[in-house]
């Protein structure tokens, strides 16, 4: 029993300073001239899943909204410096790689690129970065999501935003 607890016990402090480890690094950005940062908890969630219900959003839209716990983004202002984008990109690669992110795809087009990362227990994706730069707008958003998405929940979301952008 007491080895169950203990286990039990080390997986939640595990958890517990991932999900710090990404509240610290956002939080870093917070009130920083060139960042704007916007934190979305559960009760904001919540309240877009009613309203993606209410508009008629795809299921795999509001699956992986009810499995979303937090969203962080911080965007880099229209029209930063090279330098100021080098380093702020450098920075989420760097947290990506030291809190147990790995690629998950890369996208490119033009003078644009997007960057998926995913943090994995098991089966389950526990954590996303999505990292785009824009090199004509001459900016960076990074998007830190925590939750518990199956992969089919992510090529589904994939897939659905895929068509809509493909619409004739």
């Amino acid at each position: 029993m007491k080895k169950i607890i203990l286990i039990l016990c080390i997986f939640t402090f595990s958890v517990s300073v991932q999900a710090t480890d990404t509240e610290k690094f956002v939080s870093q950005y917070s009130g920083q001239y060139g960042y704007t940062v916007v934190t979305l908890g559960k009760p904001a969630i919540r309240m877009m899943l009613i309203v993606s219900r209410i508009s008629g959003s795809s299921s795999e839209d509001v699956k992986l909204m009810s499995n979303t716990e937090s969203v962080r983004i911080i965007s880099l202002d229209v029209n930063s410096p090279k330098d100021r984008i080098d380093a702020f990109v450098s920075n989420v690669l760097q947290f990506s790689g030291s809190t147990g992110f790995e690629k998950f795809v890369t996208v490119e087009e033009l003078a644009s690129s997007v960057i998926v990362f995913s943090r994995l227990d098991n089966d389950t994706i526990t954590g996303l970065i999505i990292l785009d730069v824009d090199e004509t707008l001459k900016t960076v958003d990074a998007v830190f999501v925590d939750g518990k998405f199956s992969f089919e929940d992510v090529s589904g979301l994939a897939s659905s935003n895929f068509k809509m952008f493909n619409k004739k």
